[in-house]
């Protein structure tokens, strides 16, 4: 999984690399970048490539170095086959110390768990 993992890396990083400029909040790119960029390394699932950095996974070091103190890029939809490299407020979640645990029984039936 890892090899594969890297590949949506080096995709993301040319496509963002290649449209980049100081200062930049936002940088559209479409499928159309995805395939050119994904056709030299032999991707075929294009669609996964956006799902793991939008669900899965954090963006590559270096894209994450581009941004400024306390802001962070993330990938937006912006239409049918438009994507956006969206500049946004880190978005921090921290568990309060006010709330307390509740513990769930497990209700797992036995057939299941053998």
């Amino acid at each position: 999984m890892k090899k594969k993992t890297d590949k949506y890396s080096k995709v993301i990083e040319e496509i963002f690399f290649s449209l980049y400029k100081e200062r930049a909040e936002v940088i559209k790119f479409t499928r159309k970048d995805i395939e050119k960029v994904a056709i030299k390394l032999d991707i075929k699932n294009l669609g996964d490539i956006l799902y793991s950095f939008r669900m899965r996974k954090d963006l590559p070091e270096r894209i994450k170095k581009c941004a400024p103190k306390e802001k962070e890029w993330v990938i937006r939809l912006a239409g049918r086959g438009i994507y956006t490299f969206a500049l946004t407020d880190t978005a921090l979640i921290i568990p309060s110390k006010i709330l307390s645990v509740t513990k769930i029984p497990d209700a797992t039936p036995g057939i299941i768990e053998k």
